[in-house]
């Protein structure tokens, strides 16, 4: 049931967009959701520091199970809970928010408002990004700029920009290198205010941080019933009752009440078994297919295909994200596969006369 709601978002973001004169409607309202989550963060960091008597009314409304919240109030590192804030946003979890602002960051590329508002917005999600200090997040962004790096380059390679169409892209670009810039003015700030971004990605490798044992135990479980039943899993949404059987004994120490897999490829492998693993890599697989498909029909980025562009960086981020963690019922990650799906079966018959013939 759970799965078939999801569902309906990415079939809603599928069908009722895919048309011109929604787009840049959805792309409003989707930035408008973005800002209040900047101002809820806001509201929270503030709280933090400085109380405020109305804040837990409002986070109570948003949150109804207060175990979400349980151990992502404050930065955990070096095996202590540092006096330093984790934004969660109305999400709960910093990893959720961080997953979000994935998801949104992209389409600042083609929203049709000012720069400076674009610029203004992509600084404020690149800061409340990093303060969710969640390190799946920051890898998915990673690898979002690297892919957004790619298909520039393969779109240069294939067809020579015009003169006069540089002039059009120029506004384009200034994203992408102003987020370059802040990430470096934000890397300075943290070398001198103690390197706590640094010393957060180098907990990645240690062995004893909870955050990452708690994945570990969780994924190894989850190896462990695949091999249990390799053909047809051990059936969708089982593996809790399956978890205090296969879990090292330190393990049972490292989840709440309902353990998950913390990967949501391998969850469906655990719980499907290869029959089901084969589906949504052939669904996966096919979707790239497309994009790739339109991406070549328009190397210099139609309107049609400059759609495409931000909801692949923004499935990308995501998806890459999910690797570790498997919450999958967050109706965001659904909008933006339905986005790209609705970029993929826009009809290039109805691109105007006066758009532009390409944007690299």
């Amino acid at each position: 049931i759970q799965l078939i709601i999801m569902l309906s978002f990415l079939w809603w973001a599928a069908l009722w967009v895919n048309n011109n004169r929604r787009w840049q409607l959805t792309l409003d309202f989707i930035f408008l959701g973005a800002l209040c989550q900047v101002l809820y963060s806001l509201f929270q960091g503030v709280n933090f520091f400085l109380p405020l008597f109305w804040f837990s009314q409002l986070e109570a409304f948003f949150t109804s199970n207060p175990s979400i919240l349980s151990g992502s109030e404050k930065l955990y590192l070096n095996n202590i809970l540092q006096e330093i804030p984790r934004m969660r946003g109305t999400v709960c979890e910093p990893l959720y928010l961080g997953n979000y602002l994935l998801m949104v960051w992209p389409f600042l590329l083609v929203w049709r408002r000012k720069l400076w508002i674009r610029l203004v917005l992509g600084s404020l999600f690149l800061i409340l990004l990093v303060l969710t200090w969640s390190r799946g997040a920051w890898l998915g962004f990673m690898g979002q700029l690297l892919l957004l790096g790619l298909v520039f380059l393969v779109a240069k390679i294939k067809r020579r920009v015009k003169n006069s169409e540089i002039k059009k892209q120029r506004k384009t670009r200034f994203i992408p290198a102003g987020l370059a810039g802040l990430i470096l003015l934000l890397a300075a700030g943290d070398t001198l205010g103690g390197g706590f971004i640094l010393h957060r990605l180098l907990a990645t490798f240690n062995n004893q941080d909870w955050s990452n044992l708690t994945r570990l135990y969780s994924m190894k479980a989850a190896w462990m019933a695949f091999l249990e039943s390799p053909v047809v899993g051990i059936g969708w949404g089982q593996f809790a009752f399956h978890f205090p059987l296969l879990v090292d004994p330190m393990g049972l120490q490292s989840q709440f009440s309902w353990p998950v897999v913390n990967n949501f490829p391998l969850q469906i492998l655990c719980e499907t078994g290869l029959i089901g693993f084969a589906v949504f890599s052939g669904a996966g697989l096919l979707l790239l297919r497309m994009s790739c498909r339109v991406l070549n029909r328009n190397p210099g980025m139609s309107p049609m295909g400059l759609m495409v562009v931000p909801a692949m960086i923004s499935v990308w981020g995501v998806w890459v994200q999910l690797m570790s963690f498997s919450q999958y019922n967050l109706p965001h990650i659904w909008i933006g596969l339905g986005l790209l799906i609705a970029a993929l079966l826009e009809d290039p018959s109805e691109k105007s006369a006066d758009e532009p013939e390409g944007i690299k």
